[in-house]
This record gives C-alpha cells, structure tokens and sequence, in this order.
C-alpha cells in the first residue's frame, strides 16, 4: 500500500466497512 492508498482508504472506506458490518448484523438476526 502506498500512502495515496493508505489516505483513500481512510477517507472513503470506513463507511463501506461501516455498512458492510451492518448489513452482516442484520442478516445473522434475521
């Protein structure tokens, strides 16, 4: 990972994580 890469993640992927996790949470209730 370069530091462009490390920074891009920082800023966008957090809400992908964020609503990947959520996503996973409701599933396993469901």
């Amino acid at each position: 990972m370069n530091h462009q890469n490390i920074r891009n993640f920082m800023e966008f992927a957090w809400d992908g994580i964020s609503f990947e996790g959520a996503a996973l949470k409701a599933e396993v209730r469901s």
